[in-house]
């Protein structure tokens, strides 16, 4: 593709891009602010270097930089109603937003299975650094390989019109409904249904292990079962929207009938999972 090429225009209305630009200017701010608070505070304090800490410093990360590098770029967009950089920025842009978009909920998603496997599982403790490490890299090559899929020709980077980014192509061949459900179901369905389990049989045991104790820890389980079902609430509020626009605008034969704002709402939906209010859920639980 012409690295200079002309991208499609669509100004959503001066209302609707101004509110648009608003959500996005709270997500970064929030997002920027909260996360780099985590960061600094682990970073200055020994007792806080755990293994828990770990992921919870992975997940910031991966937060903090969709809020540095993604975010601003859509701001411009938005205001503009097309792209206004080049093809080689788009792909950047296109594989640096899925790369830390898709890190920070298989993040999530490891948070949960390392809570359940030591809640759960009576492991060596000698074993849980490495079975640490080997999650956070898991998590990041994965997000890096899902990133890349477009790249290697699996798929096509493009800006849609009326879009707040650039991403994948809508599915129109077989090879790319097979990236839309290879992608769709390992970053959202298994995610969920791996988090659904473990919080679920967390909870499962701190009732086996609480319910003969003083009222006391019967509040404190409360509160932890609460907390737990936040967590999961936060992933399916933030990311079943771009779910659901992804498969439907992939399913319909008329793709032009499914409104344009629909794309930049979701996706603002999406990226409000990098906010701190995610992260200060799981910090909690750990």
């Amino acid at each position: 593709m012409n690295p200079n090429a002309t991208f499609a225009y669509h100004y959503h209305g001066k209302g609707a891009v101004i509110s648009l630009e608003i959500a996005l200017g709270f997500i970064m701010i929030t997002a920027i602010g909260g996360n780099l608070l985590v960061l600094v505070t682990i970073a200055k304090h020994r007792a806080l270097h755990t293994q828990t800490n770990a992921f919870i410093a992975s997940l910031a990360t991966a937060d903090v930089l969709v809020a540095l590098v993604n975010i601003p770029l859509s701001a411009v967009t938005l205001a503009k109603g097309t792209w206004p950089y080049t093809m080689a920025i788009c792909r950047f842009h296109a594989f640096t937003m899925a790369l830390f978009l898709i890190a920070s909920i298989h993040t999530l998603m490891h948070i949960a299975i390392h809570k359940y496997l030591s809640i759960t599982r009576r492991f060596n403790r000698r074993s849980r650094p490495l079975r640490v490490k080997l999650m956070l890299i898991g998590a990041w090559l994965w997000a890096g390989l899902c990133a890349a899929f477009p790249l290697m020709g699996w798929s096509q980077t493009v800006y849609k019109a009326g879009a707040s980014q650039c991403g994948p192509a809508l599915p129109s061949k077989l090879p790319d409904y097979l990236h839309s459900l290879l992608i769709n179901s390992t970053n959202y369905v298994l995610p969920l249904v791996v988090m659904t389990f473990c919080y679920f049989r967390i909870f499962r045991e701190i009732h086996l292990h609480m319910q003969k104790r003083q009222s006391r820890a019967v509040e404190q389980q409360k509160r932890i079962a609460v907390t737990l079902l936040l967590v999961v609430i936060c992933f399916v509020v933030c990311w079943t929207p771009y779910i659901v626009y992804s498969v439907t605008a992939g399913a319909m034969k008329n793709k032009e009938a499914l409104p344009l704002i629909f794309n930049p709402i979701v996706s603002i939906g999406a990226w409000s999972i990098s906010g701190p209010a995610p992260l200060t859920i799981t910090h909690y639980i750990l």
